[in-house]
């Protein structure tokens, strides 16, 4: 995991010489969905489920605010399916809009995710290879102020990932992709 990214970006953050009122914390639950692929590479592995393709998600996010206009973020997200759970810290830069008493904003993110096993797809003897990948996508979310330091969000998240996990069975093995992660979520932001 690219844990350096992230203690340089918390490191940048903190010495930032801050304003009143330039930092937020947020937190959101959603639900994501992203595209699973399964390619045999050699024998014939039967899964005794299917992959899920939906999933529960929780997000935490840090932020700093540059300008009216102008935003980055730290984020964790934990998203949890039926046999893994997924771990995603990712950065991002983000542009503000207000449109009436709106607030619409768009941004770039980056970072990297690890999963965690939680039921094989196959019973028996089984290898399965859990790993991480890095992760490139957008955001797109409107906020509405609810009184002087709060405000509720709805937020839609779009990332890419080639993360691919291992399946064996005796001789047999097949490659699982997770990609085309999208994830909409509703959440609080409190200004600090």
């Amino acid at each position: 995991m690219n844990i350096r990214i992230v203690l340089v970006s918390i490191l940048l953050l903190v010495t930032l010489k801050a304003n009143e009122n330039n930092f937020f914390i947020s937190q959101a639950v959603g639900i994501s969905k992203h595209k699973v692929t399964l390619v045999k590479k050699s024998g014939n592995i039967i899964l005794d489920q299917e992959p899920t393709i939906t999933g529960n998600s929780l997000n935490l996010e840090l932020g700093y605010i540059y300008s009216n206009k102008y935003f980055s973020t730290i984020s964790y997200s934990n998203i949890s399916y039926t046999e893994i759970t997924i771990d995603n810290i990712s950065l991002s830069i983000n542009r503000k809009y207000e449109i009436y008493s709106y607030e619409p904003y768009i941004g770039i993110l980056y970072g990297t995710i690890k999963s965690k096993l939680k039921k094989s797809l196959i019973n028996g003897s089984t290898k399965e290879d859990i790993g991480h990948s890095n992760i490139y996508g957008f955001q797109a979310a409107i906020q509405k102020k609810v009184n002087t330091n709060s405000y509720i969000y709805l937020q839609y998240k779009y990332f890419k990932t080639k993360y691919k996990r291992i399946i064996q069975e005796d001789a047999s093995v097949s490659e699982l992709s997770r990609n085309n992660f999208s994830n909409i979520s509703l959440g609080v932001k409190y200004n600090f």
